[in-house]
């Protein structure tokens, strides 16, 4: 027999704009500029919490010197600070 999904619309359109999931996403993007300012990569974080969603960009690898490998290193390290723990 084959069970049937029934979908809370309204519900999963009220998610980005929900208090907690706007606090994730700042979360994430304070967690991501503290890792990389840890190895010396100077960041820009731009955040907006409006009415309908949260938004967070940290924007690195503009300093002088950087190269392809330091890059890499550093968009390595921040995805590695925005991953959930696993319990």
């Amino acid at each position: 027999m084959a069970d049937r999904i029934r979908y809370n619309f309204n519900a999963i359109r009220a998610l980005p704009a929900s208090p907690g999931a706007q606090r994730v996403v700042l979360q994430k993007a304070r967690d991501v500029d503290d890792a990389l300012r840890s190895v010396g990569a100077e960041t820009r974080v731009d955040t907006q919490a409006g009415p309908t969603r949260a938004r967070a960009a940290v924007i690195a690898g503009y300093e002088d010197g950087a190269t392809a490998e330091i890059t890499r290193r550093n968009l390595l390290l921040a995805l590695d600070a925005a991953r959930d723990p696993v319990d």
